[in-house]
Parts: C-alpha cells; structure tokens; sequence
C-alpha cells in the first residue's frame, strides 16, 4: 500500500463486550475488523489449504473473502500488510492477538500500532463468566480465572500512547466513545457505525450473539 497500515489492538478479558467494539469501529469504509487474528494465521501457517476455509463466524467456510484471501497468501510478505491491501483498507482492527504468533508480524516498518486497553467491572465479567460455567462456583470462577489476569491487566488513563476505556463509560455515550476512538486512530466515525449489523463483516471469532445480529440482517 501507498501509506502505512493501522493496526488497532483491542487488549481485553473475555466477557468485556470486545466482539461489539470490533464490529463497530470495523463500520467504517477505511476499517476491516479481524477479530482475533491468530484463527487465520495458524490456518495459513499450515503446509497446505485443501478444505474450504473456516474462518470466517458470519458466513462460515463460504466465505469468499478469507477463501480469497487464503489463496492469495504470501508467506514471505506480512500477514497484516497483506490482509489490508486484499481488503482494500488502511485501518485493520484485531483483539488479543498471540504474542508469538500473529502478534510477530506486528513489527513492521510500515504498521502503526494503535493499542486500546478494554475493561469491564468484574463484577459483571464474573457473573459473565457464571453464566457460561454453571458447574463452577461463583467463588472459584472469581478466585481462579477472573482475579489473576484482571489484576495483571495494565489500564494506565495518562499513557498518551494507549487509549484506555471501560465498558461501561462507553455505554453510557456510546457515539462519544466511538468519536473518541476515531480520533485516536485517525478515523472519523458518525452515528451510521453503531449499527454495525448493516455493515459488511467477516469476523474470526466473538461473541455468537453479537454476530447472530449481523446473520440476521444480512
């Protein structure tokens, strides 16, 4: 590409309404949202492709877009350089990547790392979590998975190179909190964004009721 590639890297725990954002700020004509990048990149790490890709949770392995984009695929060129040139975007928006996996080919002279730290009261991500693990007590869903990562988990709202935002800041306004985003990335976003369901997506990985919505529509 002619200009440098943005990389927008949600960092966040599971439960923390990451599948949303992504969509969102993917709901633009600049931006592609990914998801977790590390799906497709393990797929395309692989010595051959011979079944239809299964990346993609909106369309499933008839996806046109990661199918081509799959054949398309150089091993020796970066897997972002690659995946905005084949979108046709300039801004690619992932979360969580793996630090030895996708998250290697983030070191690139011609990417731009755009980091925001997504967080959400734990006491909601618990519940969250209590949810999906009904065998598990509350207590040992608190003790053992929850307090660990949250307490590793840097949120610093004074690092000028990290846009930090809690979940329940971004509810409360959520158009504002999307014009905040944009003017981090360099992206200017209107109201359209929040219906994410009307936008093309082909996101890797999510929450299944967030990506039923777009299932639905389209």
């Amino acid at each position: 590409m002619s200009r440098p590639v943005t990389v927008v890297v949600v960092n966040s725990l599971s439960y923390t309404g990451t599948t949303w954002l992504n969509l969102v700020l993917g709901s633009h004509p600049r931006t592609f949202t990914i998801g977790p990048p590390d799906r497709v990149y393990n797929l395309l790490k692989q010595q051959t492709i011979d079944q239809p890709v299964d990346a993609c949770r909106v369309h499933g392995p008839e996806c046109e877009f990661w199918q081509g984009f799959c054949d398309r695929y150089q091993a020796t060129e970066n897997y972002f350089i690659q995946l905005a040139e084949y979108a046709k975007r300039d801004v690619l928006v992932i979360n969580n990547p793996i630090p030895n996996g996708a998250g290697l080919e983030l070191e690139h002279p011609s990417i731009v790392l755009k980091p925001i730290q997504f967080i959400r009261d734990g006491r909601a991500v618990a519940a969250s979590y209590r949810r999906k693990h009904p065998n598990e007590s509350f207590f040992d869903g608190v003790k053992n998975w929850l307090t660990p990562p949250l307490h590793a988990f840097p949120f610093d709202k004074d690092d000028p190179d990290t846009l930090c935002l809690r979940y329940e800041d971004v509810l409360m306004n959520q158009l504002a909190a999307v014009e905040e985003v944009g003017q981090f990335i360099g992206v200017e976003y209107g109201s359209d964004a929040l219906r994410f369901w009307e936008q093309p997506h082909h996101i890797t990985a999510g929450n299944a009721g967030t990506i039923m919505m777009i299932k639905l529509t389209q």
